[in-house]
């Protein structure tokens, strides 16, 4: 099992895990500029985080009004939530 470790100097966890660098997420082509509208799972692939918290990210954009959502609806099953810059 692997255990988690701490340096003082650098004060990264290593979990069995390769490090990843923080991406500067001010130029990241995941961003909502322009007219077009991602979705979630778009939006988590580009910044490079989970769709569960891009979601997070984007439905507290859309409740401060920084952002807009938009259902899709398709054939069967639930719509898509489609986000896009106000």
């Amino acid at each position: 099992m692997p255990t988690a470790t701490t340096t003082r100097s650098s004060r990264s966890i290593s979990c069995g895990r390769p490090r990843v660098e923080p991406r500067d997420r001010r130029d990241s082509p995941g961003r909502l500029d322009g007219p077009e509208e991602r979705t979630a799972a778009e939006c988590a692939e580009l910044v490079g985080i989970s769709r569960v918290s891009a979601r997070r990210y984007l439905e507290h954009f859309v409740a401060d009004g920084q952002a807009l959502v938009r259902l899709q609806y398709g054939g069967s099953g639930r719509p898509e939530r489609r986000y896009r810059r106000t």
